[in-house]
């Protein structure tokens, strides 16, 4: 009964269209002046390419759809196993969503988003690529700091240069001094090129000379 009504009603839509052409049509038929003629085909015109384009989506709405469609598909169970198939349809929808509409608000969201998973599932370069992408083009986004962050962070887990991941931090730090992560950045520069054992030996060290300080302080 559901779609026996909607089809009703997309029928009367239809039939009004119809008649509404139908009308003009006939006025042109039956007027002699040559103006008025010329104004009603311009009218015509426009109103054709209106009804034509009514409820059709723009470019950008048809890729955002498609974007959330892919999203929704990523995880494959609840145990967000990720479907690389899918994952990889979406960072490059992403990607391309950026390119074609830069000036998008969705634009840097979708492109930290397809950084993230690239980097989950190891792409190093592309992720590298789409967080440098937000940090260059987009710098009052909101997460533009975490996007310069996690390009440290790759060049320090991932490819251990350590150079790089050094230039960075430094500028994460330059950037953000009052940022949630500026000590954290901090700190991966001061352990920089060390191995886990001498990280963690250097910790103890610093923990137990805090400890004897405060032992050895008057009551």
């Amino acid at each position: 009964m559901y779609f026996r009504s909607i089809k009703y009603v997309s029928f009367l839509v239809e039939l009004n269209r119809l008649r509404y052409i139908n009308n003009l049509y006939n006025l042109i038929m039956n007027t002699k002046n040559i103006l008025l003629t010329f104004l009603v085909l311009i009218v015509l015109s426009v109103a054709i390419i209106l009804i034509l384009n009514i409820g059709k989506k723009t470019p950008a709405e048809q890729a955002i759809e498609n974007i959330r469609g892919l999203e929704q598909k990523i995880y494959t169970d609840t145990l967000f196993s990720i479907d690389q198939n899918i994952a990889n349809k979406y960072i490059l929808a992403c990607s391309e969503f950026a390119d074609k509409f830069p000036e998008d608000t969705l634009a840097p969201g979708f492109l930290f988003r397809a950084g993230e998973i690239a980097k989950g599932l190891n792409q190093i370069s592309k992720a590298l690529r789409l967080f440098s992408k937000i940090s260059t083009h987009y710098p009052e986004y909101e997460k533009a700091p975490l996007a310069i962050f996690f390009q440290a962070m790759i060049y320090d887990d991932h490819l251990k240069n350590i150079e790089k991941a050094r230039e960075y931090y430094t500028l994460f730090i330059k950037k953000y001094p009052d940022h949630e992560f500026a000590d954290d950045a901090q700190a991966c520069i001061n352990n920089l090129g060390k191995t886990l054992e001498e990280i963690i030996e250097e910790f103890e060290k610093n923990q137990k000379v805090e400890k004897d300080s405060l032992e050895g302080e008057p009551v």
